[in-house]
């Protein structure tokens, strides 16, 4: 700087040298982020306060892993942290927000039934207290009541007398099974039995015919026999048969028989 005429002279200062642009981040990859159920709305809390507790330590958790899982996959994408086994981490964390939902699930399905069992005590003594004061509305209330009772023992008997029909209907198809098993044992039976009779005459046919035959056989000899006694004694006798016609029909005819036989 100089001094010129008692006042200060302004130097202009240099200029900044140029600052290069930045290099473009590159666009970060898409990621899968978990997609959480949200809390029914009856997670509000009611009944004796545990499961209150437990639903807000579950869901806490679960918004708390989420978090972490984002903060490290947005870290890896600007490139400020290196973890090697971050694939791995990413399923562990996946994995473990996976139970804590299975287990979130099953603690909104048991505050749900101990919520739906309160309501049930709460119009239990809301309908007590009702009757007791005996007005209208607590008389056709008490009519009501006796309605369902007396419908309820109805559908009972109804019940019952279904399934006695079902037994019912039971035996008589296991009856007709048996009858028609019965049956068809009887018709094989009657076949059996005519089958046997058929064969027992035809064997009898056969024997009576055998004792014909032997019969006919038997008479067929003493006749053969017979007319060689007459035969011997004719010749025997000396007789001249040939001169006697009566004698030489008898004498040929025994020939004849004898030859034909």
């Amino acid at each position: 700087m100089a001094a010129s005429s008692g006042e200060w002279d302004l130097v202009p200062a240099p200029a900044p040298p140029p600052v290069p642009a930045p290099a473009p981040t590159p666009a970060p990859a898409p990621t899968r982020e978990l997609e959480l159920t949200p809390a029914p709305a009856f997670y509000q809390g009611s009944g004796d306060g545990s499961g209150d507790l437990k639903a807000c330590a579950l869901v806490r958790m679960r918004d708390q892993m989420k978090e972490k899982l984002i903060e490290q996959n947005t870290a890896i994408l600007a490139g400020q942290e290196n973890f090697p086994d971050h694939e791995m981490e990413e399923h562990f964390i996946q994995s473990a927000t996976e139970d804590l939902e299975r287990d979130l699930e099953d603690a909104a399905v048991s505050l749900h039934n101990r919520t739906l069992a309160l309501q049930r005590a709460q119009i239990v003594d809301a309908l007590r207290n009702k009757l007791d004061q005996d007005d209208e509305d607590s008389r056709l209330i008490l009519k009501t009541v006796e309605d369902i009772n007396l419908l309820s023992w109805m559908i009972i008997d109804y019940q019952q007398q279904v399934h006695q029909k079902e037994k019912q209907l039971t035996d008589i198809k296991m009856e007709r099974l048996l009858q028609k098993k019965y049956g068809g044992d009887k018709l094989q039976q009657n076949h059996t039995m005519e089958k046997r009779q058929k064969e027992k005459q035809a064997y009898v046919n056969v024997c009576e015919a055998d004792k014909m035959l032997h019969k006919i056989e038997r008479g067929r000899r003493i006749t053969t026999i017979i007319q060689h006694v007459f035969q011997n004694i004719i010749i025997a006798s000396r007789i001249n048969w040939a001169e006697d016609e009566y004698l030489k029909a008898i004498v040929l005819h025994l020939e004849k028989n004898v030859v034909s036989q």
